[in-house]
């Protein structure tokens, strides 16, 4: 029958698409994803650009020292900031024990690593962003909307910290277990999403070790993702039978087995640990000026709570605020963290409301303005990275337009060439301490709170690095705390130097940037 033809009173078929079947999906692809490809795209060069500048910043070191140590030796890294060559460290993850795999592999530093890893893992959570967006809504618009709102809907004020997705904290810390955790769990609710929706076994198995790479990748990231995963299933939880309830109970228990079974380190040992509240209490400073536009969702909650007492991003929301909360009165305050689920709850509602509005009555597009408006502000809240892209002629006027950064960390280089591999330093000041492990260099204590560490190791480590920089310690004293760890290098600020001038056996060796001086030790 010829197209067009026709096939009843009244009727005709339908047209039928002559193109082939690639063909089709492909044009069916690019017209849902193009609006989100023309905001991702962009912000994934402008992240490139960035890192490429080298933007070092207070665990940085860290997490580069975790690949150098993984590139010298997978099956025996050591700690990664310590002389302990039998140790381990709950940094040692999937996550990094394949960016360290495929750097090593690709001749990549430490440092070259991270700054790939940063690409990789931000277009890993855009996408996650995206692909949850639709979940929530058929539009093609809500998931470029959900983007934006996730990089710049945050506050006034803008907050770096390693895996936040503000556009300020992912422009630097992008490359970093955390961020690649929080990617993870986007992708792992959208899974659970399919699976409500459609129980088949083959794609439990696969949520099973996707579950557990977060878990192991970062344990707060792997709280949110289960709390996401239950979000999505809390509805179907109700009216699925009990064979499939079990098929859960299933990959629940493999996933945790998974987990205790990963060689490097037992992760559930860090359940109910202290160590990192105290650096965690800054989270919890100006709640407003940091999050306050966030609470814009809370309007576009309320709506889907009304239709829907058991709507996914609702019961997330209030499940990680709930935990925020309880953190703060408990003094857990590790569990700050909960506010990134909480806000990509929020900003993705919102989306997903925002788009329905604008539909609606002229009125309701008032939400849009009012959106518009604190994304604007979002926008150069985040924007003080700009600073470091600006040619330098123009760079004092950009300073004086966008929010002054902090200042770019030195390289080592120019201490690192004396030393050799495993050498011990001493040193307290910033950046000093936090970027000499990715040389490959240990400390005597750690910069960094280690979970992996005893507290009572921790108080002599650091009681000692005390004595050594210490004014008016006895000469017998210092080198008796020095020797205790083994201690080859000092490296001392600009201030400290006085501590050492003229000491038998501390002998200066190199100058450095800033006043900073390289001492020998015996």
């Amino acid at each position: 029958m010829a197209v067009g033809a026709t096939v009843g009173p009244g009727r005709r078929e339908t047209p039928r698409d002559a193109r082939p079947a690639a063909t089709r999906a492909v044009h069916s692809w690019w017209t849902t994803w193009w609006p989100s490809l023309v905001l991702a795209l962009p912000f994934l060069a402008y992240v490139w650009r960035v890192v490429e500048v080298e933007p070092w910043f207070w665990d940085y070191g860290q997490h580069a020292a975790v690949i150098d140590r993984l590139q010298h030796s997978l099956t025996h890294p050591g700690n990664p900031l310590l002389d302990l060559p039998e140790g381990s460290s709950p940094y040692y993850t999937p996550f990094t024990v394949a960016a360290a795999a495929a750097g090593r592999m690709l001749g990549l530093t430490a440092f070259g690593t991270l700054k790939a890893c940063a690409v990789c893992n931000l277009a890993l959570l855009l996408s996650g962003v995206c692909r949850l967006t639709r979940v929530c809504s058929p539009s093609r618009w809500a998931p470029p909307t959900a983007m934006l709102f996730t990089l710049f809907l945050w506050g006034p004020v803008g907050f770096l910290w390693a895996g936040f997705h503000n556009a300020f904290s992912l422009a630097l810390n992008a490359g970093f277990p955390s961020c690649f955790a929080l990617a993870a769990a986007l992708h792992l609710w959208v899974a659970a999403a399919h699976w409500a929706r459609a129980p088949r076994p083959r794609l439990l198995l696969v949520m099973v070790p996707v579950a557990a790479v977060t878990v192991i990748s970062h344990t707060i990231a792997g709280v949110g993702a289960a709390l996401g995963c239950l979000a999505f299933l809390a509805r179907p939880l109700l009216r699925m039978p009990n064979t499939q309830r079990l098929q859960l109970l299933a990959a629940a228990a493999l996933c945790t087995a998974m987990v205790v079974a990963w060689p490097y380190y037992n992760v559930l040992t860090l359940v109910g640990s202290h160590q990192l509240d105290r650096v965690h209490v800054r989270a919890y400073e100006d709640i407003w000026g940091v999050y306050g536009f966030g609470a814009l969702g809370l309007v576009a909650i309320a709506g889907r709570l009304r239709r829907d007492a058991l709507d996914p991003p609702a019961l997330l929301a209030g499940a990680s605020l709930s935990l925020v909360g309880y953190g703060y009165w408990s003094g857990s305050y590790t569990l700050s963290r909960m506010f990134v689920f909480a806000m990509i709850a929020l900003q993705v509602a919102l989306a997903v409301e925002l788009v329905t509005w604008w539909r609606g009555p002229a009125r309701a597009r008032s939400a849009a303005v009012v959106c518009a408006a604190a994304c604007a502000v979002g926008v150069w809240a985040q924007s003080s990275p700009l600073v470091w892209l600006a040619p330098p002629a123009e760079r004092a006027l950009a300073q004086r337009v966008l929010p002054r950064p902090y200042a770019r960390w030195p390289h080592l280089d120019w201490a690192a060439s004396h030393m050799s591999r495993g050498d011990v330093v001493a040193a307290t000041a910033k950046p000093l301490n936090h970027l000499i492990p990715a040389y490959g260099m240990s400390l005597v204590s750690p910069a960094w709170p280690d979970p992996a560490l005893s507290p009572k190791e921790a108080a002599a480590r650091y009681r000692a690095l005390r004595t050594v920089f210490t004014p008016g310690v006895l000469p017998q004293v210092r080198h008796r705390a020095l020797a205790r760890y083994e201690v080859r290098w000092i490296l001392a600020a600009r201030e400290q130097k006085p501590l050492f001038r003229g000491v038998a056996g501390i002998v200066a060796v190199a100058d450095g940037p800033g006043g900073a001086v390289l001492y020998k030790v015996g």
